[in-house]
């Protein structure tokens, strides 16, 4: 994980074809072992990817090119099928799933085409709204590692909300189609909603979603 912040580490470890083992970590099932502990070890290898492919074009076009997308989505889908709160709720998942949104947005911002994946809009759409929900408040005492780690989710998910506004802006026909089903499950409504958010860095990026989302499709807003 230290070694993540250097882009010149990042980079190398293209040669070490450690993004393959991450998203491999990234997929791992339980096998029998404690879940907390393998969504830990899960969670911390998202963080590398997300962090070594922060604004680095050449660790973003490797992914690219491998089947890093199929694999993150098929990660955060997995996700957004269990329960949103667990008794005791399990904190590494939700990390896991902000650190994949995360990682996600960035290679969409950066992709000279679109991803096949996102063909499918309402599996990603899916994955976004669930994604923008608040769990419980029954949450024990943890409340406020749970209100961080919620927020940080959700401010992740309207990253890739704002990375396909951007994505599809030169395409008129497919941003209005993606606008439209953001709108009908509800997305848009709920991004809205998301500014009054007592998270300031939520509002905030709810904010710019819209403005976004405004300067293409102002009927939607």
């Amino acid at each position: 994980e230290d070694m993540c912040h250097s882009v010149d580490n990042a980079v190398f470890l293209i040669s070490l074809d450690a993004y393959r083992k991450f998203l491999a970590i990234m997929r791992f099932e339980h096998c029998g072992i404690a879940r907390d502990a393998i969504d830990e070890i899960r969670a911390l290898a998202a963080l590398c990817v997300a962090t070594c492919s922060q604004n680095n074009e050449q660790v973003i076009a490797h992914l690219l090119d491998t089947a890093a997308v199929r694999d993150i989505f098929n990660v955060l889908a997995y996700l957004s099928k269990g329960s949103r709160c667990r008794s005791g709720l399990d904190w590494a998942s939700v990390e896991l799933e902000s650190r994949a949104l995360r990682t996600l947005a960035g290679l969409l911002r950066f992709a000279k085409s679109t991803p096949a994946e996102f063909e499918n809009k309402h599996q990603v759409v899916e994955i976004i709204s669930k994604a923008l929900q608040e769990e419980s408040d029954d949450v024990g005492v943890e409340n406020e590692r749970a209100s961080r780690c919620i927020a940080r989710r959700i401010r992740e998910a309207l990253q890739l909300v704002g990375a396909i506004a951007q994505h599809f802006s030169a395409h008129e026909t497919k941003h209005a189609l993606w606008i439209e089903a953001l709108a009908t499950r509800g997305v848009l409504k709920r991004v809205h909603q998301l500014l009054y958010h007592r998270d300031t860095l939520v509002h905030e990026a709810a904010a710019e979603v819209l403005l976004l989302v405004s300067a293409e499709s102002p009927t939607e807003i």
